[in-house]
């Protein structure tokens, strides 16, 4: 049994009848989730978007913790370090899931001990649209949709980058012949000022089967990348059969030119129709089962009995009102927080004696600097403890 928690607000769960049971939590506060969870609980499912506030499930849960991560919410900074500190607090009997393989390349390029990984991406199945005109007759058909724009025919290209000044207003310069398409909310300004611009906004659910009918007919789908690049524009376009072209990082001219490059290789092509690899969702909630029961071989007293330390980070930060930019150390998701120095005392703990402590100090900053003192403040505090 997967009990659902819910608070206040009502959800329709109507469609799924007696196999979702409704737990009614009386506030959110760490106690009353707490109460609420059966005894009996066979796994904890935490959907996106992920919060530092879900982190309570690895220490309170004596269960493997599915945590699901949607690529889409994790445009900004704040939404990708709470992932991180999600998948840094990760038991070994739990399981971090991607819908995108940026996600896993990001957790594993920052931590040196990721979680268990996998990738489970929404199904398409119930979008897929098939290719049912050709580029000619299909643009004839956006015509009257948008009659104050001059659509050209030699190609139909998807543009959604994040770089709509850089990557989009290149094409649309150099390729007045094309018609180019964008769903990036940033492009709406271009599409304004080329006349073989359209954008078409692409917000709700509803949206999708529009945007995969038209994803189904381009020639192929500009994208960027990787990191902050939602997954479901992507397997649209894989699973339509429409190639997908990655827009290299940079601004410079040699990276247009090498997108331009890869785009012309595409436009005469053939394709094919459809693809055929896209599992329906009965088989995405199947793979699901699989991972729990994967989880519950890696299950031992030990692997519930409490979260792992959560991994120290360098970083820099800026003073505003000093204007300096020094290095700080965090633990996990700013639940620490400390000069670099203090975190290396830190993490060697009392295992190291006070004489290796003082060689590492002096390498890092010099006899009698901080992390000296750190050291040796550490070492009496001990000694008095002792």
């Amino acid at each position: 049994m997967l009990p659902t928690l819910l608070g206040e607000a009502e959800s329709d769960l109507s469609p799924l009848g007696d196999r979702v049971e409704r737990i009614v939590v009386p506030d959110s506060t760490t106690p009353s989730l707490l109460q609420a969870i059966p005894a009996d609980i066979d796994a904890v499912l935490l959907l996106p978007p992920l919060t530092t506030n879900m982190l309570m499930w690895y220490r309170h849960a004596d269960a493997p913790v599915l945590a699901f991560t949607q690529s889409e919410t994790l445009g900004n900074v704040t939404a990708r370090n709470a992932v991180l500190a999600h998948a840094a607090a990760m038991r070994p009997c739990d399981t971090l899931a991607v819908d995108d393989d940026w996600v896993a390349e990001m957790v594993m390029e920052v931590l040196s001990h990721p979680p268990a990984i996998v990738t489970l991406a929404p199904s398409t199945s119930d979008l897929a649209v098939p290719r049912s005109a050709t580029r000619q007759q299909f643009i004839d058909r956006l015509r009257p949709e948008f009659p104050e724009k001059r659509l050209g025919s030699e190609g139909f290209v998807g543009v959604h980058c994040g770089d709509p000044w850089g990557a989009l207003s290149d094409l649309a310069t150099r390729h007045a012949d094309w018609t180019i398409l964008s769903y990036d909310p940033q492009a709406a300004s271009v599409a304004r000022r080329f006349a073989n611009v359209l954008h078409v906004e692409v917000g709700v659910a509803d949206d999708l089967v529009v945007l995969s009918t038209l994803v189904s007919h381009l020639d192929a789908l500009v994208l960027g990348d990787g990191v902050g690049q939602a997954a479901m524009p992507k397997l649209i376009a894989q699973r339509a059969g429409c190639p997908v072209v990655r827009r290299a990082p940079g601004p410079d001219d040699r990276a247009l030119a090498c997108l331009r490059d890869n785009i012309d290789g595409e436009l005469g092509r053939q394709r094919p129709s459809l693809a055929v690899d896209d599992p329906t969702w009965e088989e995405v909630a199947a793979r699901v089962v699989v991972v729990l029961r994967d989880a519950h071989g890696r299950l031992s007293s030990a692997s519930v009995s409490g979260p792992r330390h959560p991994p120290l980070s360098v970083r820099r930060r800026y003073t505003k009102t000093t204007g300096e930019l020094d290095v700080v150390a965090d633990a996990g998701a700013g639940l620490w927080r400390g000069s670099v120095a203090e975190a290396v005392a830190s993490a060697l703990g009392d295992g190291v004696s006070a004489e290796e402590h003082a060689v590492i100090a002096r390498a890092m900053d010099g006899p009698g600097g901080p992390a000296a003192q750190a050291g040796s403040s550490r070492r009496e505090t001990n000694a008095k403890v002792r």
